[in-house]
């Protein structure tokens, strides 16, 4: 080999102590530098997108539980309604179950129809502590097909037409909410 320069072979202008190799040396270190930012701004990027990510899967998970925790609750709160609706009319049920112990022989017909009428007002009390409420038209009432079915029509003196002629069925309603319409006569 020979130690004479080659011409043609152009050195690395860091390396002359040059201007321009200052200036080349300049350009390299604020490369390097500004490479280095890049890679942590991308590390940081990387790190926030995982913690987002991660966030994410826990408020999903969160969510899911919540709308489990809902339905279970609410699905609890139904049957409890239910228990307490079931356990009134249980109590309506006795009624019924010891007037039909009773001897014949040993009771009128009028005594009879005042423990109907007792157990009746007993049902109604238990129904309207849950705030159903009986719908009973008056006759000459406007026909309102929100609260009333027709189940025939008859003509009666002194009703207007479309008017109730006659309650053939009370109806229920809770309260805005009609249960069962009553069931009535209009006037033609």
């Amino acid at each position: 080999m020979s130690d004479t320069i080659d011409p043609k072979n152009e050195q690395d202008p860091a390396a002359t102590g040059t201007p321009e190799g200052e200036a080349a040396a300049y350009d390299e270190v604020e490369t390097v530098e500004a490479a280095e930012e890049v890679a942590e701004g991308a590390t940081a990027i990387a790190d926030e997108l995982e913690d987002l990510r991660s966030r994410l899967l826990r408020t999903t998970a969160d969510y899911q539980n919540f709308v489990k925790r809902s339905q279970v609750n609410q699905q609890a709160a139904i049957d409890q309604r239910i228990m307490s609706v079931t356990r009134d009319l249980v109590a309506v049920l006795d009624h019924f179950d010891r007037a039909g112990q009773i001897e014949l022989e040993k009771v009128t017909p009028k005594d009879l129809l005042e423990g109907m009428s007792s157990i009746r007002g007993e049902l109604l009390r238990v129904l309207n502590k849950y705030g159903v409420v009986p719908i009973e038209p008056e006759v000459g009432e406007v026909f309102d097909p929100n609260r009333h079915e027709a189940l025939m029509r008859a003509e009666v003196e002194g009703v207007a037409s479309n008017h109730v002629a006659s309650v053939l069925q009370n109806g229920y309603a809770l309260g805005d909410k009609t249960i069962r319409p009553a069931g009535v006569s209009v006037a033609p």
